[in-house]
């Protein structure tokens, strides 16, 4: 089996993007660059000049995606907006919208912008797609007021989403540090040169941006959510809910070269796959169970989706080109086959720390397979849900249980950032590390380490796969 390519078949694109577009419909949340509108008629209202605002805003700021026709629930989460209609729909014409946005804008270049109508559940909804501006951004040329008088267009304004996922004027060193970023992936050099007295005003380099350690951290995290976001969308659609799931995640800061080729990602999954368990992280079947599980080749890597429509065991995850891998597992301790207690009822203390030594493990060898140098950042994460209520075994058979109160929390994510070299030299301290942050929420029990010394052992001798 070899993976199918998307980037040169413009029909396997499309349909990839009407998929996302359909997803963001199924499985409603606020990620980054997708933002939801309540069901409002394009006009000359105010919430058609705010809509201008913000897709000036998205253009500015990479791009990005509107669905009109949700509106927030008292958990701040979208759902569909019961005042939808066929009418409002339809007034969402892509020249129409082009038209009043790019009245807004200075300049002959037009804001590129697509509206799709996306079906779902009988009721049509206007999807706006907002592509990032290519040879310079959008400067606003009219000024609007609101219907109470309050400024939403300035003229001469230049309008960025900001990390707070709102639509600003441009004005602080981190608005432009944004924009520079987007300048760099668009690889605009006249346009940087241009911007470089404007940077210098505000003490910046137009040649190096400044990112925080929290900056790096934060993206890192976002990341995270996106693909565990994009992990429970697929669970939803196999119409399973588990009662509790675990992640891993690993992204060095940078790597010797891009990983462009679909065969290398192939080949080097395969090669950083470890012996140690039956059911090995990066795992790649040929002989998929039913027809929803996948294995194929996208724009950002190689993604596998296993179980989704089944009972027992689900993977998703994701080589990225870039380096970084995801993945997402249901908690085997719940799986019928495996155990007799029911779901959402043990946590197995055994099974955590042979997890993370895998994944530990395997980044590792992910990322020496790949070349990383030893002084490279690599970000680690790990996070267990469904945990609350849990009791803390050591033994699936007879089920004892360590003398320690139930999980108190539901949820514990552990992010830190290690060098490749300081991963390798302490690869079982990390381990001891984010086992006893797990452990930690059962009353606070603290694992011996002996406790964890044995099954680290017991894992290394193991040779499965």
């Amino acid at each position: 089996m070899t993976a199918s390519d998307n980037l040169g078949n413009p029909a396997a694109a499309a349909q990839e993007a009407n998929e996302r577009r359909q997803n963001l419909l199924r499985y409603p949340a606020e990620i980054p660059g997708v933002d939801y509108k309540a069901a409002s008629p394009l006009g000359t209202n105010d919430f058609s000049t705010k809509l201008i605002k913000q897709v000036i805003a998205f253009a500015n700021g990479g791009g990005g995606t509107l669905v009109i026709g949700f509106k927030e629930d008292d958990s701040k989460r979208p759902q569909p907006d019961p005042e939808m209609t066929p009418g409002i729909a339809a007034s969402y014409d892509t020249s129409k919208l082009s038209e009043a946005v790019n009245k807004a804008v200075r300049g002959e270049v037009p804001v590129p912008l697509t509206v799709f109508m996306e079906n779902h559940d009988g009721i049509t909804y206007p999807v706006i797609e907002v592509q990032s501006f290519t040879a310079s951004p959008f400067f606003c040329r009219i000024d609007k007021a609101d219907s109470q008088g309050k400024p939403i267009l300035k003229q001469g304004a230049l309008y960025i989403r900001t990390a707070r996922s709102t639509s600003e004027e441009l004005a602080t060193p981190e608005d432009w540090q944004r924009l520079l970023e987007v300048a760099v992936a668009q690889r605009q050099d006249d346009l940087l040169g241009r911007f470089g007295n404007l940077l210098r005003q505000f003490g910046l380099s137009n040649s190096a941006p400044t990112v925080t350690h929290e900056d790096l951290q934060d993206r890192f995290e976002s990341w995270l959510d996106q693909q565990k976001a994009r992990a429970e969308a697929l669970l939803i659609e196999g119409k399973r809910q588990p009662s509790g799931y675990y992640f891993f995640a690993y992204q060095p800061k940078q790597i010797p070269q891009k990983l462009d080729n679909d065969q290398q990602l192939l080949q080097l999954a395969q090669a950083s796959r470890r012996p140690n368990t039956g059911w090995p992280i990066g795992l790649i079947p040929y002989n998929f169970r039913n027809p929803t599980d996948r294995f194929r080749a996208t724009e950002a890597g190689l993604e596998v989706v296993i179980g989704q429509n089944g009972i027992d065991h689900f993977d998703y995850w994701l080589l990225q080109r870039n380096g970084a891998f995801f993945i997402y597992r249901n908690l085997s301790e719940d799986e019928p086959r495996l155990t007799h207690a029911g779901p959402g009822r043990v946590l197995m203390a055994s099974t955590v720390i042979w997890r993370v030594a895998e994944a530990i493990d395997h980044c590792i060898a992910l990322n020496r397979n790949i070349g990383t140098n030893g002084t490279t950042p690599i970000w680690f994460a790990a996070e267990y849900s469904g945990l609350q209520g849990r009791q803390l075994s050591n033994d699936y058979q007879n089920y004892s249980f360590f003398p320690t109160a139930p999980a108190m929390r539901d949820r514990v994510r552990f992010v830190r950032e290690f060098t490749f070299d300081q991963m390798i030299a302490d690869a079982d301290g990390i381990v001891a590390d984010v086992t006893k942050q797990v452990f930690a929420l059962f009353g606070f029990f603290e694992a011996p380490d002996n406790l964890i010394n044995k099954h680290l052992q017991e894992y290394r001798a193991s040779k499965v796969s």
